[in-house]
């Protein structure tokens, strides 16, 4: 109520500046209050948006809010109404009636746990093309905040690539997840004084990462760390932007150790 009531303050405010400006006959209740005749407010209509995962059972108006215990029935009417506009964005049957980028908000919003249909949704060409406010706000009401860092949102055309940027997200959660499997894994196979298995569950997230040329690159160096060496690099490959960083940190490794003279440098 107060936004509704802030805003038909504003424009009144604005309508009786320009009354009081205006150059032209006035009778006595104009002057007074610099309200015209032809003054008229523009309509002001607040649409609330629920994004909640479970349906809304609260009240949709101000009646269903007030206790009426003890107040007859016959002064109900009298009692002002004022009505709540919701969107159930998550239980929205339909979203064709929105025409522009907000359909493709609250699509994604409504199928976000829906992996095959959101998907389907992903290679359609207005997720390539959004707004960066679509962008922010899809990003800000599905919890993947990570969506909202600088490398993520990469513009062109002040449009940003949401399929793109779901492909980095998903690659990254699926390398942390390795990454937690790695350490678990690594432990267990310097406990078991099995070295290969270190080195093959390195060389995964490596090639997951970065892709098989680049497993092939870091291959000879990693088959020469040692296998507490190669736990240090596993946040590094799971979490670093582009193979270049993990090759700085892999030549790190070797250097800061003394190595054999047969041992071969990273490659550049």
């Amino acid at each position: 109520m107060t936004y509704e009531a802030g805003e038909y303050e504003r424009q009144a405010a604005m309508i009786r500046r320009a009354v009081r400006n205006a150059d032209i006959k006035q009778n006595p209740g104009e002057y007074l209050y610099s309200f015209s005749k032809e003054s008229h407010l523009h309509p002001s209509i607040i649409i609330v948006l629920y994004y909640g995962e479970l349906p809304w059972d609260g009240s949709v108006d101000l009646h269903g809010m007030i206790d009426f215990s003890g107040i007859p029935e016959e002064f109900h009417p009298l009692i002002q109404n004022y009505r709540i506009h919701l969107v159930d964005v998550r239980h929205l049957q339909n979203t064709d009636v929105f025409k522009t980028d907000i359909r493709q908000v609250f699509d994604f919003i409504r199928y976000s746990d829906d992996k095959t249909y959101l998907k389907k949704l992903l290679n359609t060409s207005e997720y390539q093309m959004l707004d960066k406010d679509a962008y922010e706000m899809i990003a800000t009401h599905t919890s993947m905040s990570t969506l909202l860092e600088p490398r993520m949102m990469q513009t062109r055309g002040g449009k940003i690539n949401m399929c793109k940027a779901i492909d980095i997200w998903l690659a990254e959660r699926e390398a942390k997840g390795l990454s937690q499997g790695l350490s678990q894994g690594l432990s267990q196979g310097i406990s078991q004084g099995n070295d290969e298995t270190s080195y093959k569950m390195l060389m995964k997230i490596i090639v997951s990462r970065f892709g098989k040329k680049a497993g092939e690159l870091a291959s000879p160096t990693i088959r020469y760390l040692t296998s507490d060496e190669r736990i240090d690099l596993v946040e590094t490959a799971a979490t670093t932007d582009t193979f270049a960083h993990f090759q700085d940190a892999l030549r790190r490794a070797t250097t800061e150790t003394q190595r054999s003279p047969q041992s071969p440098a990273p490659h550049q």
